[in-house]
């Protein structure tokens, strides 16, 4: 390996940067007989600028030469964290798509298989099987419309309203029921048997008026 910079500080250390022959676009950095560091091409701008704003320097490009540079370096620095960033998400969605492709196709064969197994006829193995693209792609179709059909709510059911009139079994009088009306409280009309009690109640409801007494006589 061949040297390129030798820096000696007033204690007499020394850091060394040597061109690393054996790695192509990289260096190494040596301090203090240690093992060198290997410093890429790709690495070397934030190594620089670590080292330029961990002396003092600033970025700046209205400032002089260094300034200049370490605003150069940043901006550097910053457009390839984002075009990696960029790059991951893209890749992520690739796989995302793809992904949903796979399981699109897995459906569309279950279904295809189904109908094949229905009619008494084999089944395929893949969906690429399918010579036909038409048929490949209504039977993606199919399984995608499936999908929506399976991911709609169902329609809550309305609750039911409340009934107006119910029956209880009196609790002073054996044997009486208690027909009850939520549009008359505390008053209930008596009948002798549960029997009679639930004759009365679709009395009522078809409009039917009965005497309806206090129900302290009943609890």
């Amino acid at each position: 390996m061949s040297e390129l910079y030798t820096l000696t500080d007033s204690d007499g250390d020394t850091a060394a940067i040597h061109k690393a022959t054996a790695t192509e676009n990289a260096v190494y950095v040596l301090s203090g007989g240690t093992s060198p560091a290997i410093v890429t091409k790709d690495e070397a701008p934030a190594f620089a600028l670590a080292l330029l704003e961990g002396t003092g320097w600033t970025a700046d490009s209205l400032g002089g030469p260094v300034e200049h540079a370490l605003k150069g370096l940043s901006k550097h620095i910053q457009n390839v964290a984002d075009a990696e960033e960029a790059a991951r998400k893209e890749a992520e969605e690739e796989a995302r798509k793809a992904e949903e492709t796979a399981s699109l196709e897995a459906e569309a064969l279950q279904l295809f298989n189904a109908y094949r197994r229905k009619a008494g006829r084999f089944t395929y193995d893949s969906l690429h099987q399918i010579r036909a693209s038409a048929v490949r792609e209504q039977w993606l179709a199919i399984a995608e419309a499936a999908r929506a059909v399976h991911a709609t709510p169902a329609p809550e059911a309305a609750p039911e309203p409340p009934a107006r009139f119910s029956i209880v079994q009196s609790e002073k009088r054996i044997g009486q029921f208690v027909l009850l009306d939520t549009e008359r409280p505390n008053k209930g009309a008596a009948f002798y048997g549960e029997e009679s009690a639930q004759n009365g109640l679709e009395a009522a409801k078809r409009g039917i008026r009965y005497f309806f007494e206090p129900l302290s006589n009943h609890f």
